[in-house]
């Protein structure tokens, strides 16, 4: 589990005092400085901005993920498994705040397929139809693309109701989180070197990363 997967959940002060520390204070500022003018803070929710503009002062880029207001988990393990509907559901709070109204949920998990309607569309999260269907999965990968499906259902109600805010990756597996950015401020997240690995990307359904970044 990486120290992102450790902190996620917990309360601000474990999570400060979990999270990797800048290399000095003169580079937590200039991390500062520089989410600041990516309009990152902006996106959280209000009681949250001047929380985050302290964290990211003292500890820099790490304090981005306790902008609870925008992230959540994305087990891959659930979501894989017949928990597409439960993280929908968990997330129409952040969602409401973009404006965004996913409307009937429902989910079919079954021997060989895993199917579901949101808002009167069906979605394919997986199958394992044998007839060359660009649905199938390979056993080893399903984990991987039913959450590319997932996040590509979500991030298409995103672009229908309007929104900039689209759906990006942070780490994967059962550690993974989901981030609610636009392209601006995600593409500026993703050139701090701190962030490495966990830097926020769009999921992909092509192994062996799937968009993530190496």
């Amino acid at each position: 589990m990486t120290w992102l997967g450790r902190i996620f959940g917990t309360s601000v002060a474990v999570a400060s005092a979990a999270a990797p520390n800048c290399a000095s204070a003169e580079d937590a500022q200039k991390v500062f400085e520089y989410v600041e003018a990516s309009g990152f803070i902006s996106l959280a929710a209000p009681e949250e901005r001047v929380g985050l503009q302290a964290a990211l002062m003292q500890r820099g880029a790490a304090a981005i993920f306790e902008a609870q207001s925008l992230l959540a988990p994305a087990d891959a393990e659930d979501i894989a498994e017949g928990g597409v509907a439960t993280f929908l559901e968990d997330i129409e709070p952040r969602l409401a705040r973009f404006g965004v109204q996913l409307g009937a949920i429902s989910e079919t998990y079954e021997e060989d397929r895993h199917v579901v309607h949101v808002g009167g569309r069906e979605w394919t999260i997986w199958s394992n139809d044998r007839d060359g269907s660009p649905d199938t999965v390979e056993m080893g990968k399903f984990w991987a693309v039913s959450t590319a499906r997932t996040f590509a259902l979500l991030n298409d109600r995103l672009a229908a109701s309007g929104t900039q805010i689209r759906a990006y990756a942070v780490g994967g597996g059962e550690d993974g989180l989901v981030f609610f950015l636009t392209p601006t401020v995600a593409a500026s997240l993703a050139r701090i070197k701190e962030l490495g690995r966990e830097a926020p990307y769009l999921m992909t359904e092509t192994p062996p990363y799937y968009g993530a970044p190496q």
